[in-house]
């Protein structure tokens, strides 16, 4: 499992801290066979512990993009007509057989969920929705005009073995527009929820909440 989640009752998905994992971890690691004194692994499992703020800042630090693409950023914000910390973010994950697979069917019973959400939204306020699926974005822009997004491919940065630089390029801009919001509200087609939304929130001490629609 790569959480240790649960669902309550209004679909909020909530990761329980589980202190024993990384005990249970490096035994596994302990057992594994090292090749020229080094240990490969490829490992999904989100971090099940209390995050300091400390470490918080050392992601920050690592995640600082480089002038040029801090340029595109800013350059991008301007272009959206929107301000640094004065948007809130609308994230639906609709799972990978959209973004890898391409499939074009969409389910309008699991849009319920994500269209209660969207009609109670206050309309002066600024909205930046992010999706990992072009045509719910298409619909939502069309039924909801007052939010903004972007149109630019993306990929799934744990599910590729070559990539596109430009869709790669495309997938961190966002992941950077999210850390300046006030708020992130996201939507899941998985019981865990999804780690691209969370863990930017969790890195940039943003408001978060995840709703599971994936009935």
């Amino acid at each position: 499992d790569n959480c240790n989640s649960y669902i309550d009752n209004d679909d909020t998905i909530y990761s329980k801290p589980d202190f024993t994992f990384n005990n249970d971890f490096i035994d596994y690691l302990k057992n594994q066979h090292i090749i020229n004194e080094q240990l490969l692994i490829h490992t999904i499992p989100f971090p099940n512990h209390i995050i300091s703020e400390k470490n918080k800042e050392i992601m920050r630090h690592i995640l600082t993009p480089i002038r040029s693409f801090d340029e595109h950023i800013n350059e991008t914000i301007i272009n959206l007509t929107l301000k640094k910390r004065s948007y809130e973010i609308i994230h639906i994950r609709f799972g990978d057989i959209y973004l890898i697979q391409k499939d074009k069917v969409i389910f309008t019973n699991k849009m319920k969920k994500i269209t209660q959400y969207l009609q109670n939204l206050d309309i002066n306020n600024t909205y930046l929705l992010i999706s990992d699926n072009e045509l719910v974005k298409k619909e939502i822009m069309e039924g909801y005009p007052f939010i903004k997004s972007l149109n630019n491919n993306i990929l799934h940065t744990g599910e590729i073995d070559t990539f596109n630089i430009e869709e790669l390029r495309n997938t961190m801009l966002e992941f950077y527009l999210m850390s300046y919001s006030t708020r992130i509200t996201s939507f899941s087609i998985y019981k865990h929820g999804t780690g691209f939304s969370k863990w930017c929130a969790e890195t940039y001490n943003i408001p978060y909440i995840c709703k599971y629609f994936g009935e």
